[in-house]
C-alpha cells in the first residue's frame, strides 16, 4: 500500500493561494454590494474589509488543515520555546530591514516604480491605528499559519530541507504579487522558515514577521533616523537615494548578530534534524 505524501506539495500551495485570493475578491465584492444596497459607506480604510481578509484566510486554513489529515498540533506548532530567543529577532529584524532597504533603492532605481505601486503602499501604510493592527497582528498571524504551519509544514516532510525552505520562500514572495517587494519578502521567508526549523514552533516566526512589518509602518510614519535612502519595504517614494555605506555595513553586521545569537539560543532543533509530518 503507497504511503500518503505530506501535504501539502508545491502545487496544492499554488492552488491554496489561488483560493484565496478568488475568496478575497468574492467577499470584498459581496461586501461592497452589501454595503451598496444598505447605504453604507464603504472604502478601503474599513474594518470590514480586514475582517473578510481574516475570513478567507480561515477558510483556506480550515481546507488546508482537513486535506492534511494531521493533528492540528502538528499543522499549526504554537509550541514552547526560549523566551529569551525573542531578543536577538530585534537585530536580525532591524538589520534586515536595513539590506532589504538598500536592495529596494537599486531595484528603484533601475526599474522606476509606477503609480499604483506607490498608491497602494500609501495606504497600506497610512499612519492610523487600524493600519498598524492589520500589518503588524493580523497579517502576520495569518500568514504564518499559512506559509510556516500549512505549506513550510507539508514541504519538511515532502522534500529536502534545502527545496522545502527555498520553495516555501517563493511561494510567499509570489504571494505579494509585487515584484518590488519580491526581493524582501523571499528573504523574510527563508528567514521566517530558519525559525520554524530550529524552535519547531509558529510563535517566534509570528513575533519576527510582527517585527518585520511594525518596523516599515514606524519607519514610514514615527521615525525618521536622517539616514538617505532608508525605507524599510515600503517602495512609496519616486525618490531614489542610496544608504551610506556605513549603514549598510551596520545592517550586515546587525543580522550577523541576530543569526548567531538565534543559533546559541535554539541550538536543540539544528536545520538537517527537521521532523517530518
Amino acid at each position: 500500500m503507497e504511503t500518503r505524501k505530506p501535504y501539502p506539495g508545491i502545487g496544492h500551495a499554488l492552488l491554496l493561494l489561488l483560493l484565496q485570493f478568488c475568496l478575497v475578491l468574492g467577499l470584498y465584492l459581496l461586501t461592497g454590494i452589501a454595503a451598496a444596497v444598505s447605504g453604507l459607506a464603504l472604502d478601503e480604510k474599513s474594518p470590514l474589509l480586514t475582517l473578510m481578509d481574516v475570513l478567507a484566510y480561515g477558510i483556506v486554513l480550515y481546507v488546508g488543515f482537513r486535506q492534511a489529515r494531521t493533528p492540528f498540533r502538528t499543522v499549526f506548532a504554537f509550541t514552547s520555546f526560549p523566551v529569551a530567543l525573542l531578543l536577538p529577532l530585534i537585530p536580525l529584524v532591524i538589520g534586515t530591514g536595513i539590506v532589504a532597504s538598500e536592495v529596494d533603492n537599486l531595484t528603484r532605481w533601475l526599474f522606476p516604480v509606477p503609480q499604483i505601486i506607490t498608491d497602494f503602499f500609501g495606504d497600506l501604510l497610512r499612519p492610523d491605528l487600524l493600519s498598524l493592527i492589520a500589518v503588524a497582528v493580523i497579517a502576520p498571524a495569518n500568514e504564518e499559519l499559512l506559509f510556516r504551519g500549512l505549506i513550510l509544514g507539508g514541504f519538511l516532510g515532502r522534500y529536502p530541507l534545502r527545496t522545502a525552505v527555498l520553495g516555501s520562500a517563493a511561494i510567499f514572495a509570489l504571494f505579494h504579487l509585487n515584484p518590488y517587494q519580491f526581493f524582501t519578502a523571499f528573504v523574510a521567508g527563508i528567514i521566517l522558515a530558519w525559525l520554524f526549523i530550529h524552535t519547531r514552533s509558529l510563535w517566534p516566526c509570528i513575533a519576527a514577521h510582527s517585527l518585520f512589518n511594525a518596523q516599515a509602518w514606524a519607519v514610514a510614519n514615527l521615525v525618521d533616523l536622517g539616514v538617505p535612502g532608508y525605507d524599510p519595504v515600503n517602495p512609496a517614494s519616486t525618490v531614489v537615494d542610496f544608504q551610506p555605506l556605513w549603514f549598510d555595513a551596520l545592517g550586515i553586521a546587525l543580522f550577523a548578530a541576530g543569526v548567531l545569537l538565534v543559533r546559541r539560543i535554539a541550538p536543540q532543533n539544528r536545520p538537517a534534524e527537521a521532523a517530518a509530518r
